[in-house]
């Protein structure tokens, strides 16, 4: 028979395993300007490299309706080494009203780490000033494996 503490020890070990998996990023709001047309906003993120092995971004977007960027190729595409950053800029619709809140807007990049394709998702609450000027707060960022739930079919 297998000790409780056995199988906690190995569910442990899986969960830390899982987390030495992927790339591991810091993203924070670098700076905000007014974008080319009303509503628009220049919005640059600093995207700090905190794990092993460099991470090549290839593009981002910006989904969510409030918060809005569409998607784009990065070209040079930056390469951010351990403990370095990488500031990324998108042109972001968000043209809401005062002390308006978009909760679970998301920067999706798109990566290149250990030589496989991967997803870097920052969740972020934006808040809206006084002057609909908006702050994005990063909540949580994780990331997946390109294709990892990709079915294969035999032949």
């Amino acid at each position: 028979m297998i000790s409780r503490s056995s199988i906690r020890y190995f569910l442990n070990w899986i969960v830390r395993r899982e987390e030495d998996i992927g790339p591991k990023v810091h993203v924070e709001q670098a700076l905000r300007n007014p974008g080319s047309l009303p509503g628009n906003w220049l919005v640059a993120w600093n995207i700090e490299n905190t794990g092993q092995g460099p991470i090549e971004i290839v593009g981002g977007r910006l989904p969510h309706s409030q918060f809005r960027a569409e998607e784009r190729e990065l070209s040079p595409r930056p390469i951010v080494s351990p403990g370095e950053s990488a500031r990324l800029e998108f042109e972001v619709a968000c043209d809401g009203g005062p002390s308006m809140t978009v909760e679970n807007a998301f920067l999706i990049l798109r990566v290149n780490w250990s030589k496989e394709p991967w997803r870097i998702l920052a969740r972020m609450r934006v808040v809206l000033d006084e002057e609909s000027t908006p702050r994005a707060i990063t909540e949580m960022v994780t990331t997946q494996r390109i294709g990892f739930s990709v079915g294969r079919s035999e032949n």
